[in-house]
């Protein structure tokens, strides 16, 4: 029985692991609401650790049906400090957060990323590059373009990372 419960929790961890692309516990994407193909996941997994294992920031992708009662803003917020994004000495978190129904996108930036991915960048992203392809339904290509973009600023500039705005 004892080697049955191991084989079970092996599988499950397993199981979990390859749903979210985690590694050591953390969460690089998470599409509740099913937009994106296994392969999609991966492919922006693999941006996602790439980013972080070159330069240390951290980013992360959350796709929901809806945001029920909360603002992108807050949803977004909260998620970001659940998830404990970025590293505690720059906090160089960021969190995309994409709601289907509701058509909502924000990408959440941590404070020692601000003077990189500005307001005016993220709403540039967002207008510009995400929403028109969402609109076509093609959410990989538009969470690919921002994580994209998000990380080449970051690469460019990486003596800013950790300088509050």
């Amino acid at each position: 029985m004892r080697k049955l419960n191991v084989l079970l929790f092996a599988l499950l961890a397993a199981a979990i692991w390859a749903c979210t692309g985690s590694s050591e516990g953390r969460i690089y994407v998470a599409d509740d609401a099913n937009v994106l193909t296994a392969s999609q996941r991966d492919s922006l997994v693999a941006e996602l650790k790439d980013l972080e294992s070159r330069i240390g920031s951290q980013m992360a992708i959350k796709v929901i049906d809806s945001l029920g009662d909360a603002t992108v803003e807050s949803y977004a917020a909260n998620l970001a400090e659940t998830w404990k994004l970025g590293r505690e000495s720059y906090n160089d978190g960021i969190v995309i957060v994409v709601s289907i129904t509701d058509k909502k996108i924000r990408i959440e930036v941590g404070s020692g990323l601000e003077q990189i991915i500005t307001n005016g960048v993220c709403t540039r992203i967002i207008g510009g590059e995400m929403a028109p392809l969402f609109r076509e339904e093609k959410y990989f290509d538009g969470l690919m373009l921002a994580v994209q973009e998000i990380k080449g600023l970051i690469a460019g500039n990486t003596g800013l990372i950790g300088k509050p705005a």
